[in-house]
């Protein structure tokens, strides 16, 4: 059985209430959810959630059959001074200390350069993903980097090296076929996120949905299905290698934008 979900914070901001009601409404059952950009009575980071309110949360959301498949946790673990670093590494390990109260085991970020130098980046994220790794085991938790080009984690190659580094099964991976492009590469669409399953398909926890043009040389985005993605190859791709039930996660996408993604998915892999 397919999961489809939306990014939280396309739907609008509010308590659980108005976004378990947003997403049952938009025909979500499961949402990636970055508390700190979705509902508003959120406590302002760096400050702690309690796990009192996050399973406040979490009930609102089942009460309309929602559920979060992702804890999104938007920190930069590459940045550029020792001390953002520690504090990225600080709320991130918050994160996965109460992913459980949301109902999920799955905590997510990117892994932005914010300018410095790629080969410093890469090391700089080693050193904090190895113990935020163990955490996450002993919290039976799941830490998902989601690689992206421009990033310092730019390409499947670069995330198979960092999972084999590390060497835990307790990180995963968000795979975004779209960010994975190259817009300079005459390259397919869609090579890019076939490498990344041959890889490490069986350790993908969720897919992004959404699509995208070239223009003036970049990528600007499209509607699922209408742009250069070849979403019923990558679809087809995913559930033959990842885990049964991953969540696909349409974002960015405006009301009819998120239908027609949902529409694409359900489409391609049935109900």
């Amino acid at each position: 059985m397919v999961r489809l979900g939306a990014r939280a914070h396309d739907l609008g901001r509010g308590d659980g209430a108005f976004l378990a009601r947003a997403a049952s409404e938009a025909g979500a059952s499961c949402l990636q959810l970055a508390p700190a950009k979705s509902l508003v009575d959120c406590p302002p980071p760096p400050e702690p959630m309690a796990p009192s309110w996050a399973r406040s949360v979490a009930a609102a959301l089942a009460a309309r059959g929602v559920g979060v498949a992702v804890l999104g946790c938007y920190v930069d673990l590459c940045g550029p001074s020792a001390e953002s670093r520690r504090a990225a590494r600080a709320r991130l390990s918050h994160n996965l200390s109460i992913a459980g109260d949301f109902g999920t085991r799955v905590v997510a970020t990117e892994t932005p350069l914010s300018g410095g130098e790629a080969r410093a980046a890469l090391r700089f994220l080693r050193e904090a993903v190895a113990p935020l790794a163990e955490e996450a085991e002993a919290a039976g938790a799941l830490l998902c980097l989601e690689p992206v080009w421009g990033h310092a984690l730019s390409s499947p190659r670069a995330m198979a090296e960092l999972l084999s580094d590390i060497g835990s099964r307790a990180l995963g991976v968000i795979l975004d076929p779209v960010n994975l492009v190259d817009p300079g590469s005459s390259a397919e669409g869609a090579s890019a996120a076939l490498e990344a399953l041959e890889l490490f398909g069986d350790r993908v926890a969720a897919v992004h949905v959404k699509d995208y043009v070239i223009k003036g040389g970049s990528k600007a985005p499209s509607p699922p299905g209408t742009g250069l993605m070849d979403w019923p190859r990558v679809a087809r791709a995913v559930a033959a290698a990842a885990p049964e039930g991953l969540p696909f996660i349409v974002e960015e996408q405006d009301g009819p934008g998120f239908a027609a993604g949902l529409a694409l998915i359900r489409t391609i892999l049935g109900p």
